[in-house]
């Protein structure tokens, strides 16, 4: 999350869960909503945003629409965006990969 705001974004909320979906971060920026999920991996051999599944998007896309509505922002353009940190829990060499418009 700190890379996010040090990137401009502001977060509204996190661990957003609903029945039949979560969101791990939701930010704005330059008027645009994010939808964050975020994958956590020891190294890439585990898979970065591809992790992402149909699925997963299928759920995350259900559970940002009911955000949405909930909050009032219908008609507010969306993004859906994956954030993948690489490397060990604790680990100060850890890198940070956003990779942005996964779909949803």
């Amino acid at each position: 999350m700190r890379s996010l705001v040090a990137h401009g974004y502001r977060v509204i909320a996190q661990n957003v869960e609903y029945r039949d979906g979560e969101i791990d971060i939701v930010a704005t920026k330059g008027g645009v909503l994010f939808f964050v999920e975020v994958k956590t991996r020891a190294d890439e051999r585990w898979g970065t945003a591809e992790a992402v599944t149909p699925a997963k998007r299928h759920r995350l896309l259900r559970a940002a629409t009911r955000f949405v509505q909930m909050q009032g922002l219908t008609g507010a353009p969306s993004q859906f965006d994956c954030v993948v940190v690489l490397g060990r829990p604790g680990d100060s060499t850890a890198r940070i990969r956003h990779y942005r418009n996964i779909g949803g």
